[in-house]
Parts: C-alpha cells; sequence; structure tokens
C-alpha cells in the first residue's frame, strides 16, 4: 500500500473550528491541535494518529467526512492514507460584475500574479500561474475561454498531481481612468497635479506623456509603475491617466490641477476628469475537487 504522511508542526488561528473545539472538549484552557478534512472523491480511507501510528491502529476518516484532533504537547500529527487513488486538485474561478477591460489577479499560498485583463485567454492565464514558485511549470492548466465570458478551472498536475493545494484567492475590478486638459490655446508655461494630498513637481504646458507619468510615479502616493499616461502632447490634446498595478481595480482620489503659471491661453484651468471611474471587485475561487489524502488545518483554541 502507498501512502503519504503530512506533518504539522506550525499553530496558526482562525480556522474556524475553536467554538467546537471547546464543545467537544470543554472550556477554560488552551487547546492546540488540527483539523484533517478528508477529500469527498476520495475512495481510499485516512488515517490520522501519532508517528507511530498505522493504518491498523490510527483513527479511520470516512471519505467527505472532519476529524479534530487535540495534540496538547505534541509538534507534529501525522495523517496517513492509501495515495495510489488520490485525486487531483481542481478549483473553479470566477469574478463577480465583470466588464471589459476589467483586471484581476491570483494568490496561491501566499505568491501573486501580476494583472491580467479580464479578456486573458487561458494560456496567458496558465503562464502566470505558472510563474509563482508555489505552482511551477507544468503544474496547472487552466481551462475556459477567459474569466470574461465565465468561469475558469484550476486543474493542478504534474508535481501537484494527487495532493492537496491551498485555495486559490484573487483580486480585480476596474481601472481608475482620469483626463487631464488645458486650454488649447495655451503657448507657455506649466501646471502641477496634485493627487491625494500630495503634488507633482512642474509639468510642461507640451509635455509629452511619459513626462506626465514620471511627474506623478514620482509621488510617493503613487510610485513606480502605479500609473499609465497616454495622449498628449499639451495643450491641443489630454492626458489620460489610468491607474494599474498597487491603485489598479479601485476607487482613487481624483487629481486636481494648478495652471496659474500658464501663459497665453484664454484660462488657465487646468481640468481633470474621471471617465473610467475605479471599482473593485469580487474574485471567489471554488474546490470543486480536493486533491491528495487529506488537508490538515492547523488551529489553536482558548
Amino acid at each position: 500500500m502507498q501512502v503519504t504522511e503530512t506533518t504539522i508542526s506550525e499553530f496558526k488561528t482562525g480556522q474556524g473550528v475553536a467554538s467546537g473545539v471547546k464543545a467537544a472538549l470543554g472550556t477554560g484552557r488552551l487547546y492546540k491541535g488540527v483539523r484533517v478534512h478528508a477529500p469527498i472523491s476520495a475512495t481510499m480511507t485516512l488515517y490520522v494518529g501519532p508517528s507511530t501510528m498505522s493504518a491498523e491502529t490510527g483513527y479511520e476518516v470516512p471519505p467527505g467526512s472532519d476529524v479534530l484532533i487535540e495534540i496538547d504537547d505534541l509538534s507534529k500529527v501525522f495523517v496517513v492514507g492509501d495515495d495510489s487513488d488520490a485525486p487531483d486538485a481542481e478549483q473553479t474561478v470566477v469574478m463577480t460584475g465583470i466588464a471589459p477591460g476589467d483586471v484581476y489577479r491570483l494568490t496561491v499560498d501566499g505568491e501573486t500574479t501580476d494583472w491580467l485583463w479580464a479578456g486573458e485567454e487561458t494560456g496567458m492565464v496558465t503562464a502566470a500561474l505558472e510563474a509563482l514558485s508555489t505552482i511551477g511549470e507544468g503544474n496547472v492548466d487552466v481551462t475556459g475561454t477567459s474569466l470574461l465570458d465565465g468561469a475558469l478551472t484550476l486543474a493542478f498536475q504534474g508535481d501537484l498531481a494527487g495532493l492537496p493545494v491551498p485555495l486559490v484567492s484573487g483580486q480585480g475590478g476596474t481601472c481608475e481612468v482620469q483626463e487631464v486638459g488645458i486650454d488649447g490655446s495655451t503657448t507657455d508655461g506649466h501646471f502641477h497635479l496634485t493627487f491625494d494630498g500630495e503634488t507633482t513637481n512642474e509639468i510642461a504646458f507640451n509635455a509629452v506623456a511619459v513626462d506626465v507619468e514620471a511627474a506623478l510615479e514620482a509621488l510617493s502616493n503613487i510610485g513606480d509603475g502605479n500609473v499609465e499616461v497616454s495622449g498628449g502632447p499639451g495643450p491641443g490634446s489630454v492626458w489620460s491617466v489610468r491607474f494599474r498595478g498597487d491603485l489598479a481595480a479601485q476607487n482613487v482620489a481624483a487629481m486636481t490641477g494648478d495652471g496659474t503659471a500658464l501663459v497665453g491661453g484664454t484660462s488657465t484651468d487646468v481640468t481633470v476628469t474621471v471617465t473610467t471611474p475605479g471599482e473593485s471587485k469580487t474574485v471567489v475561487a471554488t474546490e470543486t475537487q480536493a486533491g491528495g489524502v487529506a488537508i490538515p488545518y492547523s488551529w489553536i483554541a482558548q
């Protein structure tokens, strides 16, 4: 019989089983232990116990069931099971209220992908996930058309075949776009933009997009890579500022402008128009099949 051992050596809080532990074991003292969940689709039997435990002496966990194990002063608990038919983990990902132009990113076991366009085809999503050290090349297959067209299915394979995989989490939404303009008859001078209390250095009246982008990214509350500016140069064309990176998929403060140093135009006003409001949207992953012989969670209850 093939067996898999899972060692629990660290304890974390917030696993949502404290009340059940106290109901079963009583209150008034500190408990440490693990919760083990047997995959619903598993055909094998799981056994849980100390390191000396075997299939003959361990506690049997039927498929689809849970067991809470108090370990007190023990540092390890072992989960043993026949993994010859261990299922591969599979999860689906959706985003609520998704719209063309939206972006999202996925996090697996503490590592996060780059931002992906909602209409990105599955090959790009697969590549983004495989770039994470927690996944690796060849260890996930993403199917579906794109998140914009419906749910994506993540099937874990390769080095992750037959293993439990933490539930994916995500962040997504609409990136805010603001347009900046000055009077088209301006002939000289400069202006400033203020974002959430911080003000740029001088921006020339005829600045090209990259100059406006650099001025904004120099602000500590924006930072490098967190805006993308297109359009311009002024004064005949507006500059379009799209918030991205750390400022993507959220509602941000509307910029204001100071054009008192502009020369030659009929007005020194700097107009800022929010053309696309930013919005955060919920990305939800659902486990459609648990991988491996068990998924253990550590807990502390007081």
